[in-house]
């Protein structure tokens, strides 16, 4: 998330960044996101865990 945010402040700042780093920065943000996804996910499974749980006692 916090990369986006970088990646956002340099285009608006009117800085020129290079192919290389713009490449870079959208691979660390598609990895970012599927991160964000997966503990999304592992979230949502111990939310149901816990309820499953709660609803035991």
């Amino acid at each position: 998330m916090e990369t986006a945010k970088k990646h956002n402040r340099c285009f608006e700042d009117g800085k020129n960044t290079s192919g290389e780093e713009v490449k870079a920065l959208g691979e660390e943000i598609s990895s970012l996101m599927a991160k964000i996804k997966m503990l999304e996910t592992e979230n949502e499974s111990k939310g149901k865990e816990l309820k499953g749980a709660q609803a035991e006692t």
